[in-house]
């Protein structure tokens, strides 16, 4: 039986949280346009008022990852004055590892020798393997041609992953005997938090043997041997390649992957398990075998899709969208897109996004992140054009929110005076460390005196776990 929880939730404002660009420091350099907290990663003034220039192009968050020193946080950005070479304006990939002081910021989309990338770099996700020390690995997309000595083979959009270090590896590669990347587009890279694995969605035919269908999207997965020097094992079908099913007959994509290499999935495929005639998008996990995660609480096919499916990185819980209606009891309203979390150790889904008096969410809620504590603690970062999660909640354009153990729910994208931006809100992502829960999203609205109004830019907000646990 799969239950619906009603969940004690209390929109609250958290004191004490710092709002900051994602590529800056939280104090002594920048201000905010309420309270002097908002900084730049390429600033270089000690003292108020900033006098450095905002970043002069769009920047958009990738995943974040939280180590017992802190976060380390992905972007992605055109920007040609955030302290790197860019001398062709196109997106780079950067990661910024912060625990409370200035962060150390690193172009990742370079090659070997530190030449920027000559195509557009998107889509970062990093990760912090535990071994060796102090490194980290950004996974991302790129058309860039100079990245690896591969790269004048290389057609279309490929998955590299480059460790801090100073090595890059072509992570899309093809096995037709070629030293290149696949024949297809390849895109939504994503990293375990420990660094041990990558998984992605490609068109490519020829990443696998045998090739799989043309233009039908598949997931796949490979083992990270050595972060230093950068090593990676075989590619892996995960949307396939079991018996009885040799491929996905429906495309598969947005992958996640938990440290232990387990994978969830977003798929069309109506093979993958039994008795799939519901001829809608599911959730599937993939460990030795499938196992479908969006099911109706009766045990059968859910009565609409799902979608965007996060792993925590123990593989004990998953959340997703769907605007189904039975996957938990009660049902909810139809036509409104709901989170929800799996629980491995029993089997239940359960409804998260219910707002005042335990009512589901009256308005979409989607693209949940997740994120758990050494002690088992979970927090859920979603976005939500609902009305009724609070007092102050937001309505006809999405509000990134973070649902904590406690049961509170915060608002996350607001400065420290409560204020929402007046522009949609976009890429949320989320991650625990000792401290805080940092919250990583996208608006266009101006929170920031260091940066241009209506350009889309990266903001953190960290929340403290002392005022989100009460």
């Amino acid at each position: 039986m799969r239950t619906m929880h009603s969940l004690p939730w209390s929109l609250a404002a958290v004191g004490g949280m710092v709002v900051a660009i994602l590529l800056g420091v939280a104090a002594g350099c920048g201000s905010d346009v309420n309270d002097g907290t908002l900084a730049l990663v390429a600033n270089t003034c000690t003292v108020l008022p900033c006098t450095q220039q905002p970043p002069d192009a769009p920047s958009t968050p990738g995943c974040i990852v939280a180590t017992a020193a802190g976060t380390v946080r992905s972007l992605s950005s055109a920007s040609t004055n955030l302290g790197f070479a860019n001398p062709l304006g196109v997106a780079q990939v950067y990661t910024a590892r912060s625990s409370g002081g200035a962060p150390e910021i690193q172009q990742a989309s370079v090659s070997a020798t530190g030449s920027p990338g000559n195509g557009p770099s998107t889509a970062p996700c990093v990760a912090v393997p535990a071994a060796p020390g102090n490194v980290t690995l950004t996974a991302f997309v790129s058309t860039a041609t100079n990245l690896t000595l591969l790269e004048s083979f290389v057609p279309s959009s490929q998955i590299y992953v480059k460790s801090s270090l100073g090595t890059v590896a072509l992570v899309s590669l093809t096995t037709s005997g070629a030293i290149a990347g696949g024949d297809g587009d390849s895109s939504e890279p994503h990293l375990s938090p420990n660094g041990l694995w990558i998984v992605w969605t490609s068109l490519a035919t020829d990443l696998v043997v045998p090739p799989t269908t043309p233009g039908r999207r598949h997931v796949y997965r490979r083992m990270i041997l050595s972060a230093d020097p950068l090593v990676l094992g075989p590619t892996e079908l995960m949307t396939g390649a079991t018996v009885p099913v040799p491929e996905a007959n429906g495309d598969s994509f947005k992958a996640d992957v938990a440290d232990d290499g387990t994978v969830v999935f977003s798929s069309d495929a109506t093979n993958l398990v039994a008795a799939d005639g519901n001829g809608a998008t599911d959730i599937y996990m993939r460990t030795a075998a499938f196992s479908r995660i969006s099911m109706s609480s009766s045990g059968g096919d859910a009565n609409g899709p799902s979608g965007n499916p996060a792993i925590s990185g123990d593989a004990e819980r998953i959340v997703f969208d769907s605007s189904a209606t039975d996957v938990a009891v009660p049902g909810t309203p139809p036509g409104i897109r709901q989170i929800y979390i799996w629980n491995k150790g029993t089997g239940e889904v359960t409804l998260l996004s219910s707002g005042i008096g335990g009512l589901p969410a009256n308005g979409d809620c989607f693209e949940p992140s997740i994120a758990r504590t050494a002690a088992g603690d979970t927090f859920v970062a979603f976005l939500s054009r609902a009305t009724n999660l609070g007092p102050t909640a937001g309505g006809a354009i999405p509000l990134a929110y973070v649902l904590a153990p406690s049961g509170k729910v915060v608002i996350a994208s607001q400065n420290s005076l409560g204020s929402p931006p007046a522009d949609p809100v976009s890429n949320v992502a989320i991650a625990v460390d000792p401290n805080d829960a940092t919250v990583t999203f996208a608006t266009a609205t101006q929170l920031s005196n260091c940066r241009t109004a209506g350009m889309t830019q990266a903001y953190a907000n960290q929340l403290p776990l002392v005022n989100l646990m009460q």
